[in-house]
Parts: C-alpha cells; structure tokens; sequence
C-alpha cells in the first residue's frame, strides 16, 4: 500500500513538473532594446525586426456554433523591453497593432450570431534617472474594442491598435518597460444551424526610442581642431 501511495506522488509530482517545464522565458534582441517574454502563451513565439516585435498566432479562436452560446477565449501576454544602452537610448513609447478575422453564419433571427474582441496594452516601470522624477513608478494604459458585430460575413478581417506614451509628462522616459498585453476573443451563437466565429492572427508592437545622446558643442570641435593644428604645425617646426 505504501508503495503504491509513494508511487502515485511521485508519479503526481513529475506530472507537475512536466507541465510547468512547459513555459519558459525567452529573450529576444533588437537593435537597441531586449525583449522578454514567456512564450508558451496563445501569441506563441516573437519575431523581432528592428526595435520591434510581433507575433502570429495560430490558434488564437473563439467559436460558438449552433446555439451554443457565448465562447471566450482570453490569454495575457507580459514582456519586458530593456533598453540595450540606457545612456543614449530611452524607451518614450509603445505602440499595439492587432488584426484577424471573423466569420458570422446567421440563418436565424439577425443578432443571434455576434462576435467581438478586445484588447488592453499597458505599461508600468519607473522613469529613467535626468528625466521627470528619476525614479518614479508609473504606470499606464490603452484600449480597443471592435463593439459586437452582428452582420452575417464570410470571412472578413478586424483591426484595432492602442497606444501608451510619455509616462506620466512629455520628458517622462524609461529605460525598461513592462508591457502587458491582455486579448479577449467573444463568439456567440443562439439559434441551431448559427456559427460565429473570430480568430487573432497578428500581434505587433512598435517600441519608440528617444536618442539621448548629449551633442559635443560647436565650441568644442573648434577647440579640438584648433590645438590639433597647433600640435602639426609644431612638429614640422622640429623637423
């Protein structure tokens, strides 16, 4: 009996481990920033092109048929940006992009098939030391909503963007950023013979950078060039 109760917690624990060794942290470099991620969410795996990331879901669906009711499908996605060099790069701004489509088939009562999505783009971190209050949190926030479509469609494609910005003032920037992205997807059918159906196929976002590299004053390179041509001239004086 012992050894059949030991046997199934071992067998319990390495169930457990098994399915937590599933997710795991990625990072991924840009040019100027980091991303990091988990990428055993619905958003799958990034690709990173530039200062900017973006993902393509494959099976990111929510689907009501024959009077089923409402399906809701809802997945977060969290990712860290780090700036590559805080000194000369500042992260000002992050930008959502997402698109899909959807299917409505209404032989019933117009509005008993509909879908819908939305989405939540939010940013929290602390401003980078020299701009604003060094050091301070902030955190903020966007959103869109396509609004329920209830119009019977062949597959026809949706958009929405959101957009978080200065933190908190015009010379607010940060050198890391926390970015979540939260995804609900709504089908919903209620007579037999209805199908709704909405897919998320494209998830981008656009990081914006403020070069915060200090210009060497005009005075300066005159200085420079000035005692360059001092030192030449007074090598050939020795030759």
């Amino acid at each position: 009996m012992y050894k059949r109760t030991y046997a199934l917690a071992f067998a319990t624990l390495l169930t457990v481990g098994l399915s937590g060794a599933q997710a795991a942290l990625v990072t991924q470099f840009g040019t100027n920033v980091s991303f990091t991620y988990d990428d055993s969410t619905l958003f799958g795996v990034g690709t990173v092109n530039g200062n900017n990331i973006f993902f393509t879901p494959d099976n990111f669906v929510a689907q009501s048929q024959n009077g089923a009711g409402l399906v809701t499908i809802t997945d977060t996605l969290d990712i860290k940006v780090t700036s590559l060099d805080p000194v000369n790069f500042l992260l000002t701004n992050a930008k959502l992009t997402e698109s899909g489509d959807y299917q409505i088939s209404d032989f019933g009562t117009l509005g008993n098939a509909s879908v819908r999505a939305r989405a939540t783009l939010g940013g929290s971190g602390l401003v980078a030391p020299g701009f604003g209050n060094a050091g301070s949190p902030f955190s903020v926030s966007d959103s869109f909503d396509t609004g329920v479509i209830t119009t019977p469609t062949n597959s026809t494609d949706w958009t929405g963007s959101a957009m978080i910005g200065n933190f908190g003032g015009p010379a607010y920037h940060a050198t890391e950023l926390d970015i979540t992205i939260e995804n609900v997807l709504d089908a919903d059918t209620g007579d037999t013979g209805d199908l709704a159906n909405i897919a998320k196929k494209f998830v981008g976002n656009t990081i914006g950078l403020e070069i915060n590299a200090v210009p060497v004053p005009a005075a300066v390179w005159l200085f420079a060039s000035g005692l360059l041509g001092m030192v030449g001239m007074a090598r050939r004086r020795k030759v």
